[in-house]
């Protein structure tokens, strides 16, 4: 009696959990409980991976199965653009059938991530499933093209414009240029042309298509007698056949250095002292150069020495006293502006390189207003 009551206890409770989890399906599905069919979908989302561009079309497959007790037909599948397309029976799907939904996918031309959304519209209820696929198409031709920006000619340079932020007037740096061979015969490098403070090094003089050299460039800021900014041009000769001749961009700023200097030198350095840092040239006719003087006093207990004194352009330059200053004494510095190809109002710095180790650069602004003559109108 016992074993007879136990089995019709597992029965119920087997029967109750069939129960269930159809009825967790409809949940799932939105079913209704009226007549029409339903199809379960086993997934709702499938992942298509890493897929190379070149590779062509790849497909996958949705299972699904009839979970009612009516047949069901899958009357269309949406999947929003002609990359994606679906293979599907179109006949109806009886109580319990299991079918498969075929999804290709074309990955030409779709670099990138892959995340698209498919509607299978039913007769049953609910009318519509909505299904996704998601992954990423690579190329790896495009993804190494990617890492070289820089185009010139049958060339890709990862950069054609190189920055030695700070370069001490004791010291050297260096930076690496890599270019690619992006044309379908050899390539060869014949030369490198560099300012004379700089060296070039090549890895392959002879690249082969696709193949890659790297160009070192190595800057002596201890050679190029220099502070401040600078630009220069760095040339590379090869064989390319579009454009043979290469150019780089060097930007530079180079900077005094004060760690060498000893303890005395730190505590009793020069200190230079402007009583002036805006020069006014007030209206100048196009095309005139005109010059002003400034002095610059030292203060400190050293002489103190002009390095350099450097316009922002051009149009501003400097002569200035070249032999040292001695403490308490001061010197001349003659600031020229030349006013070819300028109109109007104009601002512009001047840079004075010192050897005061608080205050290695001082600024001086000049300004002037550049009409011509008979037709601006004079304002004094």
């Amino acid at each position: 009696m016992t074993n007879k009551i136990a089995a019709i206890s597992f029965l119920t409770l087997f029967a109750f959990t069939l129960q269930t989890e159809a009825q967790v399906k409809k949940n799932q599905q939105g079913i209704s409980r009226d007549s029409k069919g339903t199809l379960f979908f086993e997934e709702t989302k499938l992942d298509f991976g890493k897929i190379n561009e070149t590779d062509g079309k790849v497909t996958k497959n949705f299972e699904y199965r009839n979970v009612s007790n009516f047949p069901v037909k899958i009357i269309a599948v949406e999947t929003g653009c002609g990359c994606t397309v679906s293979d599907f029976n179109k006949a109806e799907i009886q109580p319990r059938e299991m079918g498969v939904l075929k999804i290709s996918f074309d990955p030409l031309n779709r670099v990138g991530k892959l995340d698209k959304n498919i509607a299978v519209r039913t007769n049953g209820m609910p009318e519509y499933i909505y299904l996704n696929i998601f992954g990423e198409v690579t190329n790896p031709k495009t993804e190494k093209l990617a890492l070289y920006p820089a185009v010139q000619g049958n060339t890709r340079f990862n950069t054609y414009n190189v920055n030695f932020n700070k370069i001490l007037d004791t010291g050297r740096d260096s930076a690496a240029i890599m270019i690619l061979n992006n044309s379908g015969k050899m390539m060869h490098i014949s030369s490198i042309k560099t300012p004379p403070f700089m060296r070039g090094e090549i890895s392959k003089t002879a690249i082969f298509p696709d193949e890659i050299s790297v160009v070192k460039l190595i800057y002596y800021g201890d050679v190029v007698n220099d502070y401040g900014y600078r630009h220069d041009i760095v040339y590379i000769q090869t064989t390319d056949d579009t454009l043979p001749l290469k150019m780089v961009n060097v930007r530079s700023t180079i900077v005094q250095d004060f760690s060498k200097l000893t303890e005395s030198e730190k505590s009793n350095p020069p200190v230079a002292v402007l009583p002036e840092t805006v020069l006014d040239f007030g209206e100048v006719y196009l095309g005139e150069v005109v010059a002003k003087e400034i002095k610059i006093t030292n203060k400190g207990k050293r002489n103190l020495v002009i390095k350099k004194v450097k316009g922002t352009c051009g149009c501003t330059v400097g002569e200035y006293t070249k032999d040292f200053i001695k403490k308490g004494k001061t010197g001349s510095i003659i600031l020229k502006f030349n006013s070819a190809g300028m109109r109007g109002n104009i601002t512009k710095d001047v840079q004075i390189h010192v050897n005061d180790p608080k205050n290695p650069v001082l600024t001086v602004k000049i300004k002037a207003k550049v009409v011509i003559p008979g037709i601006d109108a004079n304002t004094n």
